[in-house]
């Protein structure tokens, strides 16, 4: 329906579109939204179905169906007769008829191949084809054909057959998989838990949050560690981070802050003062492990300065009302309403 967009995420699209809802990664607003967009969806498609009809009447376009059509017919002919064939090569029948049908589907049907397709045939290779069973197709897809309907991408990911040592996905993806160490960056209020939540979400959205949190942090079987920046470039403006309020629910006998950075800072990164002789006590609690604030990027917190103007990566430019328990501000944003924005994450205009 609209293939020019630059983003089909469900954010975007509720934006762009003008739908109701809200992609704030809460269930409830998911679903509610993604019901709006495919509501949205087949209305627009209605309109599209008499010029599909047409389209598909084209004499170029019933030249390409044919030439598809022949070469998926030729694809399922050539599995058809080696269907109970028993192979006496090394390769399995199961791994032999894949490695065909991805050369006839990606060179004469222009279909892209599958990424990293080489792992999923050593993944069945090794883990789930086994040497007992006759090398035959039809044994192959009569013992397997249900399994392999319901892997994920974890089970592959924790198999032996696995050869990578380093993994980088989001939480989400690395729900069901352990590892013998994890390194989870970005652990600052505003990016964990993230903005929305803190100012928007209430209490609900935080303690989403917060079981994704602890999603992550079991994902670890020997060692954890938790990464936090004192500055970060967000939308092209640095913002100072305070550490993420999750690091203070984690026992303190589990925890061991160690910073390596030289806390008096300016400019953002590149002012970083690091020193060679700073060999940083342990710390087991976190309440008493802050940064300093950098007054160049952060907005005063002082009531005094009602009436500034202020601006937010995501909402904008706004007007600051009052400043509340020293830190939290009270912005009308001019585009969003009202606010109550954390004073780090605001910029003087």
């Amino acid at each position: 329906l609209y293939p020019k967009f630059r983003k089909y995420k469900l954010e975007s699209l509720i934006e762009r579109l003008n739908l109701a809802g809200v992609n704030s990664h809460m269930a409830d607003d998911d679903i509610v939204a993604t019901f709006e967009l495919v509501k949205h969806c087949r209305a627009s498609a209605s309109d599209y179905l008499p010029k599909q009809k047409a389209f598909l009447q084209k004499a170029e376009v019933k030249t390409a169906i044919e030439e598809l059509t022949f070469s998926y017919k030729e694809c399922y002919q050539h599995t058809k007769n080696e269907l109970y064939k028993v192979l006496d090569e090394e390769h399995p029948a199961l791994i032999t008829e894949l490695i065909y049908a991805d050369d006839v589907l990606t060179q004469k049907c222009e279909i892209l191949r599958v990424d990293r397709f080489d792992l999923l045939l050593t993944f069945l290779r090794e883990d789930v084809i086994t040497d007992e069973e006759p090398n035959c197709l039809f044994s192959h897809l009569s013992n397997h054909l249900m399994d392999m309907s319901t892997y994920r991408e974890a089970d592959i990911c924790d198999s032996s057959s696995m050869r990578e040592k380093l993994f980088i996905s989001t939480v989400h993806k690395a729900k069901g998989l352990e590892f013998d160490a994890v390194f989870l960056p970005g652990w600052e209020d505003g990016l964990f838990p993230h903005e929305r939540a803190l100012n928007e979400g209430g209490s609900n959205a935080l303690e989403e949050e917060r079981r994704l949190a602890y999603v992550a942090l079991t994902r670890a079987k020997q060692k954890l560690y938790i990464l936090t920046t004192m500055s970060r470039k967000v939308f092209g403006q640095w913002q100072n981070n305070q550490p993420s309020r999750f690091l203070n629910e984690i026992p303190p006998s589990c925890l061991q802050i160690i910073s390596n950075t030289y806390q008096n800072y300016n400019r953002g990164y590149d002012g970083y003062q690091k020193r060679s002789n700073y060999n940083p006590k342990p710390k087991t609690s976190y309440d008493d492990y802050s940064y300093e604030p950098d007054e160049e990027y952060a907005s005063s917190q002082k009531a005094n300065y009602k009436g500034m103007r202020v601006y937010h990566p995501s909402f904008g430019k706004g007007t600051l009302m009052s400043v509340e328990d020293g830190d939290k501000c009270v912005v009308y944003f001019d585009n969003a309403g009202r606010k109550k924005i954390y004073a780090s994450y605001l910029r003087k205009v």
